[in-house]
């Protein structure tokens, strides 16, 4: 199964990011020294995560449909956007 190919990779990359991101804001915590001002830029970034998941699954959903249309990523698309035709 395709899946339980990736999902090894998968889990990598997404644990990877979380302890990156873990790492930079304990390297921030240890330059500023203010946990206050850390926990509000958080909550900032987790209200604006599900906004930025919704643009990018629109963007990919939009190359997705472009490509199948088309018959595939053979063929660039043009600066405005369209396929060829």
């Amino acid at each position: 199964m395709i899946l339980a190919q990736r999902l090894p990779w998968l889990v990598l990359a997404g644990s990877s990011l979380i302890v990156l991101s873990a790492l930079l804001y304990f390297l921030h915590y240890l330059i500023f020294r203010d946990p206050h001002h850390i926990a509000i830029y958080l909550l900032g970034d987790l209200a604006f995560l599900p906004l930025a998941v919704l643009m990018v699954t629109l963007i990919l959903h939009r190359l997705l449909a472009v490509s199948f249309f088309t018959g595939g990523a053979d063929e660039p698309l043009r600066p405005g956007g369209d396929a060829g035709d």
